[in-house]
């Protein structure tokens, strides 16, 4: 049969609004700040044999993620075997998952006997046991450090709770409430997502409903490759690198790639990348698909179907035994930040041929500094802290945005209040601070985003820190002439007013009258920043963006800070000073202290 395009249009609406439905119905009826607040969570709709059908709009990284977690429940449970009120989960990274804190739920959804669809959730628990509080130790030399695996099983069989996995389940966490609270809440979700598909296979029929999923895929399928013949055929290669820590020997650790496009046809290949490493920053492969696919989605149409069609053009090789495809059981809970690095080497290889179209750099971070210890009266467990971001990097015709998460991970930064309003009725954690930190963004025509400087201050007792950032060693690059963003950093004073600077992975003491400072790095510039408009700079000046040191220093715009106004005979000579010692732009990256890597 041949569907007609008004039915598919409302079908694919129909599924659209079904995922977002199930994803809001997750977030208001979760437990946790970093799923109600911060988003940290993905539902989507999947055909009997896996592949994605539809997806909620909160977290890409989740698109190359839960596909492949459904993928492997299939191949364990096959949908002719699922009976109605069956529930599936499984975590285990090695296995189809990415790192332990992530619970991918399914749920079949059944009509007359048969299975139509799959509804599936995967969220980021609050602590899952392991070493640390959170699960997410930068100490974990081993994955069997890093909490509770759970295999591919059934959580419910016809209605009937798994009980024997909910105890064990319930005896291997610190915060059971939380956790089971998310789960209830992922399950509530999926149910959702099954009366609301139900509905329109009642309203259009089983066959119209298969029909238009096939014809969805093909669409986007079709759809993508057009896009991607419109990138001119070649081999580009890129790379990047992220901080190491004291377990490695090395500074920096390389992600590279090579992507090659032929036709409509894209390969990503990753030889190049640097071995497996002792510490939890290594990512099995489900991560890095979820990156290079978001990465190539971003380059084509916001408009192709957000289905399993998108991802057949694109072929992607991983090096076994490298960060990005480890042998087990090499640690992986902290590999989000390579997830984001390896996104950003897939967008540099591609800025290359595609000016105009790709930003420079973004911040390359959503990192966690959490607070967490034990209550001395209560006894009971807390953990207070939230997830930081930076500003994306600068785009071809304007500036980053400031404070907001970009690409891959796409969360939201958890507020003060829900964060204080968390912490009651005896808070632990006070917050001092929350403000955008002046000179963050990178300088060039169009500036980079700016990232913020936030404080906390832990007000009783003893506690554990976990700071979980990167580029702290290697800014984010500008394109074009524009220059890095500003570094990460991470300050712990004491109460007795000595400092520490903390290393961009760290876990440790941290003690009553304790602040921990954290400085979120800048986006990259795009452009010369001596093509700025000189009243862009007032503005920024005035909205505290940028200082009238870095205004003249990096844009050679001069500025009278008594009147508040653009000395327009000295910025003139200002900037022709500036051309004459730096010489003509001839290069397309600056990578800061990375150029002398190369």
């Amino acid at each position: 049969m041949k569907i007609d395009p008004i039915t598919l249009e409302v079908i694919r609406n129909k599924l659209d609004a079904i995922a977002n439905e199930m994803q809001m119905s997750v977030m208001k009826s979760a437990y946790s700040p970093i799923v109600k607040e911060s988003q940290d969570t993905t539902q989507a709709i999947f055909t009997p044999n896996g592949d994605t059908v539809s997806q909620a709009m909160a977290m890409p990284l989740f698109l190359g993620t839960l596909f492949m977690a459904t993928k492997r429940i299939v191949s364990v449970f096959p949908p002719h075997e699922m009976k109605e009120g069956d529930i599936f989960i499984m975590n285990d990274p090695y296995d189809g998952g990415t790192h332990i804190p992530d619970n991918n739920v399914v749920t079949p959804v059944i009509c007359k006997g048969e299975v139509v669809a799959l509804c599936g959730s995967v969220l980021h628990n609050t602590d899952m046991g392991g070493i640390d509080l959170g699960s997410l130790s930068s100490r974990a030399t081993e994955i069997f450090q890093e909490g509770l695996r759970i295999p591919i099983l059934k959580l419910y069989d016809q209605g009937k709770p798994n009980d024997t996995l909910f105890k064990i389940w319930e005896r291997n966490v610190r915060m059971p409430d939380l956790c089971f609270g998310d789960l209830r809440a992922q399950i509530a979700g999926n149910e959702v997502g099954k009366k609301r598909i139900i509905a329109i296979i009642e309203e259009y029929g089983k066959e119209v409903f298969f029909e238009a999923i096939r014809e969805l895929f093909d669409m986007a399928e079709r759809w993508t490759r057009k896009k991607i013949e419109e990138i001119p055929d070649g081999v580009y290669r890129f790379h990047d690198y992220w901080d190491a820590d004291s377990m490695d020997p090395k500074e920096l650790v390389k992600i590279a790639v090579t992507v090659t496009i032929q036709g409509s046809n894209v390969t990503v290949d990753f030889e190049g990348t640097d071995p497996q490493i002792k510490n939890p920053w290594n990512c099995t492969p489900p991560g890095v698909y979820a990156a290079t696919y978001c990465a190539i989605k971003s380059i084509t149409d916001p408009a192709i179907p957000n289905n399993g069609g998108c991802i057949v053009p694109i072929t992607i090789k991983i090096p076994l035994g490298t960060i990005l495809n480890p042998l087990p059981p090499a640690p992986v809970a902290l590999r989000v930040l390579t997830i984001k690095r390896t996104e950003d080497v897939v967008l540099g290889a591609l800025a290359k041929v595609l000016p105009g179209k790709i930003p420079a750099c973004e911040c390359g971070n959503c990192g966690p500094c959490f607070i967490s210890g034990r209550d001395p009266h209560s006894g009971k467990y807390f953990r207070q802290g939230s997830l930081h971001v930076g500003g994306w990097g600068a785009r071809p015709d304007k500036d980053g945005i400031d404070y907001l998460d970009f690409g891959v991970t796409n969360v939201d930064c958890t507020t003060v209040e829900a964060n204080e309003l968390d912490d009651l009725p005896k808070p632990h954690v006070r917050w001092l601070q929350n403000r955008l930190w002046t000179d963050s963004g990178g300088a060039g025509k169009y500036r980079g985003g700016l990232g913020v400087h936030r404080v906390f201050k832990l007000l009783h007792g003893e506690g554990q820190l976990l700071v979980r950032d990167d580029r702290h060693k290697t800014p984010a690059w500008g394109l074009y002439g524009g220059c890095p963003g500003k570094k990460w950093k991470t300050i712990l004073i004491h109460a007795d007013g000595t400092q520490d600077v903390l290393s961009s992975r760290y876990t440790g003491p941290i003690r009553e009258g304790d602040e921990v400072h954290i400085f979120a790095g800048g986006g990259g510039g795009y452009g010369d920043p001596l093509e700025r408009e000189p009243r862009m700079i007032l503005d920024d000046v005035l909205n505290r963006k940028v200082s009238i040191e870095a205004g003249e220093r990096d844009y050679g715009v001069a500025i009278d800070a008594e009147a508040m106004i653009v000395n327009v005979e000295r910025t003139r000579k200002r900037r022709e000073e500036i051309a004459r010692e730096r010489g003509p732009i001839t290069w397309t990256y600056d990578r800061g202290e990375l150029l002398g890597k190369e």
